[in-house]
């Protein structure tokens, strides 16, 4: 993994240098950037970011998709160059930077409140209401459950691993899950969905990792 890593560092610096010296002919050559980043900010904001450096041309993306939790490893494990994660401890060979922070809301429909949530307090409701969860990797929906109760809560659950199926499946009375704010507006706008527990929520800090090069590519994006 080591000698893979370093093989991608140079392949990108000589794709850099080759492009400088107009060795290519009249036929760019696109230097491939990997990039590992959580489904939410995928669906969300990322390509958003990216958008003007990738339109510019020279990169070329090969996005993978992992919780924010664990991306991290990805890159640590030399298989990206490049990755959104939601921790903040520097990897060796790589610089970090502070993104900003994430909201997420507990959301539901309203008839899924009126039929699991509205009869008792919050912290038993949310005991027996189902919940929806992404994979086995998203934590969000225990954390939140820890913040309604002090003791463990283990509701039936629905694993959706799709970023708008989830939202479906929670406007059509399925569970109740942590939702970005970002992705959320125009569903809370109409009344679609409704937050299970007013003011509570949990704002997840992102963070970019990238390797730590000499690289025009590399600047391009992180900027």
């Amino acid at each position: 993994k080591t000698l893979l890593r370093f093989s991608e560092q140079l392949d990108l610096l000589e794709n850099e240098l080759f492009r400088d010296l107009g060795v290519f002919g009249g036929e760019e050559k696109y230097a491939r950037i990997s990039v590992v980043v959580n489904a939410d900010s995928l669906d969300g904001w990322f390509l958003q970011a990216m958008e003007k450096t990738c339109r510019d041309g020279g990169i070329s993306l090969d996005l993978r998709v992992e919780d924010q939790e664990h991306s991290a490893t990805l890159l640590r494990e030399g298989e990206v160059m490049a990755a959104v994660s939601a921790s903040a401890a520097p990897i060796q060979g790589c610089r970090v930077e502070y993104l900003g922070d994430m909201r997420y809301l507990a959301l539901a429909s309203p008839d899924y409140v009126v039929r699991h949530l509205a009869a008792k307090p919050v912290d038993e409701a949310l005991a027996s209401a189902p919940v929806l969860v992404f994979n086995g990797k998203d934590a969000l929906q225990a954390r939140f459950l820890s913040l309604c109760s002090d003791y463990p809560l283990e509701p039936p659950v629905h694993f959706i691993p799709s970023v708008h199926g989830f939202i479906e499946a929670a406007r059509r009375g399925l569970g109740w899950g942590m939702m970005p704010a970002i992705l959320s507006r125009e569903a809370l706008k109409t009344g679609a969905l409704v937050e299970i527990a007013q003011g509570r929520h949990l704002d997840v800090p992102l963070y970019w990792h990238c390797w730590r090069l000499e690289s025009p590519v590399l600047d391009a994006l992180s900027n």
